[in-house]
């Protein structure tokens, strides 16, 4: 028994010394909590702190078993300001980036090409200052985003292949309209020099 003895105190101790971490996580996410008062927040920052408390709850060992429900009560209750103010954040970032969306789509029908280019500029901008939307909408708006830009910049690219064909076409156009000049101009020359030749014979 002896054995068994010292391999069940080896384990309540260990259930001890996670129990203590277990006990300052909890603090941790408090104090993590707490944050979301300061002015500003630092949002980008929260959420990673969060993602790592998370992470080391989830790999701190066994406690006791009648004390880890009251623990992961107590764990999810010190987190839970903090999870709804960054899910507000997102939210809000999710509404801010769907109106620049908006803005982005109506600027397709601008007629003109790089007064549209020009405001979508602006909205980029915009982007870049909102923060970021959360895991599930992040990356869709910013597709739904870049394609409406995308879309954008082909039809200026066609524009101005089509304003460097006009412009080909008219010079084109105005070579040969001087060229013909400059025939026409030589062939009076010849004109006029084979009637002072008749004239002097």
């Amino acid at each position: 028994f002896a054995p068994c003895r010292l391999y069940y105190a080896e384990q309540e101790k260990m259930r001890e010394q996670h129990l203590a971490v277990r006990l300052a996580i909890i603090e941790e996410a408090r104090v993590l909590a707490a944050k979301i008062q300061q002015a500003p927040a630092d949002w980008k920052k929260l959420d990673g702190d969060l993602n790592k408390l998370n992470h080391k709850w989830q790999k701190t060992g066994e406690v006791d078993r009648s004390k880890y429900k009251e623990l992961q009560n107590s764990y999810q209750q010190a987190l839970k300001p903090l999870k709804i103010a960054i899910k507000d954040f997102h939210q809000s970032n999710v509404e801010k980036k769907k109106s620049l969306i908006a803005q982005a789509e109506k600027e397709l029908n601008n007629p003109d090409i790089f007064s549209a280019i020009q405001n979508v500029k602006e909205l980029q901008s915009q982007w870049r200052h909102v923060g970021y939307a959360g895991p599930k909408e992040e990356n869709r708006l910013w597709q739904s985003f870049r394609k409406i830009n995308d879309e954008l910049f082909k039809r200026r690219e066609e524009v101005k292949e089509e304003e460097q064909y006009q412009q080909q076409e008219h010079k084109t156009a105005f070579e040969q309209s001087l060229s013909d000049i400059k025939n026409s101009l030589q062939d009076r020359e010849s004109l006029i020099e084979l009637n002072q030749a008749i004239e002097e014979a």
